[in-house]
């Protein structure tokens, strides 16, 4: 659970997900970072939370966020 408004590349830093804001900003590059319903590939590197959603990090990597 997090507030509304949070950056993704902090909560994924925070969550130990990621190593890194460097390694978030490289995998939005390669279009690794997905939004799971959508399949739409996170491009921008401040990417704020407005909504609950699940993430795909590489290829093995989901987490489910819920905005409160």
């Amino acid at each position: 659970t997090t507030p509304k408004g949070t950056f993704l590349a902090d909560l994924l830093v925070q969550e130990k997900l990621l190593s890194s804001k460097s390694e978030f900003r490289r995998l939005c590059k390669e279009g690794a970072i997905l939004l799971v319903p959508e399949n739409k590939s996170v491009t921008e590197f401040d990417y704020s939370l407005m909504e609950s959603v699940t993430i795909k990090v590489g290829k093995k990597r989901f987490i489910q966020i819920k905005v409160v």
